[in-house]
């Protein structure tokens, strides 16, 4: 094995115990953190797997690194909706897709792990199961990335988004041409130099996730794997434009609108759309533009499904004249506020005590103590 190949390999592998290490020392209590920590293990897994193989007996705690090393991609997948999707909760077909990843990972690389990974490989489609899925699942964690991120109030967030998604590219573009190389059956030199190419690159974005968790630790900590509720206001007077923005919401229902978004709302207020999230996420506690519509939209809904003037009308009338493009987003997030459905509102003798109003949220800037 090249020396510079040995040398990223557990330079990063350290770094990825270290982080594991913090974060279960320190946030051990929150799904963000766990994840990342169990991430950060599977990554140290998928580095000494190799050197482990190659270099000593094939034993049965080996499986041990093999399993961690194929169930990283997934655990990154699984990262990156922890720390972008407000809602995200762990499921039990999230360990399911874990484990039949895992599972068919194994069987379809076996030879290949049973010859150990530095032999030549007479056929080398036998590793080309694992690193198409390992692919797959990192374009489906650069969705997750992309997904909302317009959306999203947190600036740090924000930040977090675009370092993942060139760092996240970069990583997919090497297990790409990792993937036609083999398929091209080159030469063992080939084969290493792409190979060291692979882990270097694993190396630095280990040593930046770790700058970047030192340098900015309580912020970063805030702003994903707890998720608090906002970020601190900055100090500038947003007296005027919260003015404004209340008399949009309360008084001409710009809620309504669909297809709104904080782009469209910053240009009608003719303000900056940073200034703009700032106010949403730090004076009104919200982390996502998408839950400070639905809050209004439902809160609304609400009313109009018990209003004598507007009960008799259908769920689905209702629904688009509050901003909903159709039923089923509308539905959902009616659900995920009121734990039941419009219909079971309606019907409901205590429908009155639903949600707060809107303007509740809206009128006066949140209040941490009251999050609490």
């Amino acid at each position: 094995m090249a020396t510079l190949e040995l040398f990223f390999r557990f330079a990063g592998l350290s770094q990825l115990l270290v982080l594991a290490i913090v974060l279960i020392k320190d946030h051990c209590d929150k799904i963000g953190g766990v994840l990342i920590a169990i991430w950060a293990l599977s990554g140290a897994c998928y580095l000494a797997v190799v050197p482990v193989f190659r270099d000593w007996h094939w034993v049965a705690w080996s499986y041990i690194f093999l399993i961690g090393s194929l169930a990283w991609p997934v655990l990154f997948w699984l990262v990156a909706k922890s720390l972008f999707d407000d809602g995200f909760r762990l499921r039990w077909h999230h360990l399911a897709v874990l484990v039949s990843v895992v599972v068919v990972s194994l069987v379809s690389g076996a030879p290949a792990f049973r010859s150990g990974f530095g032999a030549i490989l007479v056929e080398p489609s036998e590793i080309i199961v694992p690193q198409t899925l390992a692919l797959v699942f990192i374009i489906l964690a650069l969705v997750v990335v992309l997904k909302d991120w317009r959306d999203d109030l947190v600036e740090s967030r924000r930040r977090l988004r675009f370092v993942l998604l060139v760092a996240t590219g970069l990583y997919a573009l090497i297990i790409g041409l990792a993937v036609l190389v083999l398929l091209s059956t080159p030469d063992l030199v080939e084969i290493q130099i792409l190979d060291t190419i692979h882990v270097g690159i694993i190396f630095l974005l280990c040593l930046g996730a770790s700058v970047g968790l030192y340098s900015v630790h309580s912020q970063f900590i805030a702003a994903t794997i707890v998720q608090a509720p906002a970020e601190e206001s900055p100090p500038e007077d947003f007296t005027p434009v919260i003015a404004e923005l209340n008399r949009l919401v309360h008084e001409q229902h710009v809620y309504c609108e669909t297809g709104l978004t904080i782009g469209g709302l910053a240009e009608r207020m003719s303000q900056k759309e940073y200034k703009l999230r700032r106010i949403i996420n730090g004076e009104f506690g919200y982390r996502n533009f998408n839950d400070f519509l639905n809050q209004h939209r439902v809160s609304e809904a609400a009313r109009r499904l018990v209003a004598p003037e507007t009960r008799h009308l259908p769920v689905l009338t209702i629904a688009l004249d509050v901003g909903y493009a159709s039923l089923g987003p509308f539905n959902r997030a009616f659900k995920e506020l009121l734990q039941m459905t419009p219909t079971e509102y309606r019907a409901s003798p205590l429908s009155g005590a639903g949600i707060a109003p809107a303007s509740d949220r809206c009128v006066e800037p949140f209040d941490d103590e009251q999050s609490s």
